[in-house]
């Protein structure tokens, strides 16, 4: 018997890496501390696990308003221009040249958010 099967952390429900092995105890003799399995291809960008099922991630809460990005949600990640912030609420931005400025949130299990701002 094929067992097809998404390694997931217990802590945080993201998944890990994918096993398809002969046997039915495959996943218990791969199973690694704080990790467990879930049957089937499952991928973090969408999903994660809740009480040991797979579920959609939740779309992100943050908007932008202007040059004021809001509801970023608790241990939050900015990263703008690739660079990282940490971020929690409303946060104002702020540059001190024209461009364009890429903005991504990370807030898991919250899908990330992703944006611009131009300043002229």
């Amino acid at each position: 018997m094929t067992t097809v099967a998404t390694e997931y952390d217990l802590s945080t429900g993201e998944f890990g890496m994918t096993m398809i092995a002969d046997g039915e105890n495959a996943c218990e003799l791969n199973q690694r501390d704080g990790m467990g399995w879930v049957e089937g291809v499952w991928k973090s960008d969408t999903h994660y696990v809740v009480n040991g099922q797979p579920t959609a991630r939740p779309a992100s809460p943050v908007t932008i308003d202007g040059m004021t990005l809001m509801n970023i949600p608790a241990g939050s990640t900015v990263l703008l221009d690739g660079q990282s912030y940490p971020a929690e609420g409303d946060v104002e931005l702020e540059f001190p040249l024209p461009g364009t400025y890429q903005l991504r949130v990370i807030a898991w299990p919250h899908k990330d958010w992703e944006g611009e701002v131009v300043v002229p």
